[in-house]
């Protein structure tokens, strides 16, 4: 079934029984609603200016040809001008006027839009029945059963997925936690490190210059204890040479004895 023709917009038409027969609204394309609306609304309201515009001025005219026309050396017309309707009743009944001017286009313009209303909605709603009408016909229920059962499998999935991902977000948090706990302890046992190694090589230096010095001295109290020794040695030849004479002659006394 084809789909009907959208309606005419009636915001396009009757223009001329508002505006008046000197005044045309003729539109050289069709533009979106919107933008119909407020060219209306513009048109409108300068045309209602103008008209304003024109009936004051006629008023004004009328005044003035009146007032040329008054006879004022009569006591009369001095009177009767004093005691003329106020400016703003005039307006009130300009207004007024105005008023009944725009009640038989404005009656027109509103059954226009209801008009098309109508139009614009009768076709929406037939086309939903049909489509109710053919899904109810035509449309496999078991299908239906089917691929619902299917989105609802495809639900749970998902909000299983959302859970795992919301668990992996937690354990990726708590691991960045824990990995910058682990890295400032291990940043300060860097230094602790460096620290312990600077007095471990300052430790070093000293023992090692004392060992050095040590060493350097070594050989002069090695020389030193080598020329003791060696006195010392002569000092018991010495001493050993005499004692065994005086033996050999303890000995010989004896025998002759």
């Amino acid at each position: 079934m084809a789909r009907p023709a959208p309606p005419k917009d009636p915001r396009l038409q009757g223009t001329d029984t508002i505006l008046g027969a000197s005044h045309h609204f003729r539109p050289r394309k069709l533009r979106e609603p919107e933008e119909d609306v407020h060219a209306f609304d513009r048109d409108l309201f300068r045309e209602l200016d103008a008209l304003g515009r024109a009936d004051r001025e006629g008023r004004r005219m009328r005044r003035c040809d009146s007032d040329e026309s008054m006879d004022w050396d009569d006591e009369s017309t001095l009177v009767a001008m004093l005691q003329d309707a106020s400016p703003e009743d005039d307006e009130d009944e300009f207004l007024l006027a105005l008023v009944n001017k725009l009640k038989a286009p404005m009656s027109a313009q509103s059954v226009s839009l209801k008009q098309y209303l109508a139009d614009t909605l009768l076709p929406v709603i037939t086309r939903m029945k049909e489509a109710h009408e053919t899904m109810e016909d035509h449309v496999d229920l078991a299908f239906g059963t089917g691929i619902l059962a299917f989105d609802e499998v495809c639900k749970k999935l998902e909000a299983i997925a959302l859970r795992d991902e919301d668990e992996l977000k937690t354990a990726y948090m708590d691991s960045q936690t824990k990995i910058q706990v682990l890295l400032a302890q291990l940043q300060t046992a860097y230094t602790r490190r460096d620290e312990f190694f600077s007095t471990v090589s300052t430790e070093l230096d000293a023992r090692a210059a004392g060992a050095t010095s040590a060493l350097e001295s070594l050989s002069a109290q090695l020389d030193h204890t080598v020329s003791q020794l060696e006195k010392k040695s002569k000092e018991l030849d010495k001493e050993s040479s005499a004692a065994s004479k005086q033996k050999m002659l303890r000995g010989i006394l004896e025998k002759l004895a």
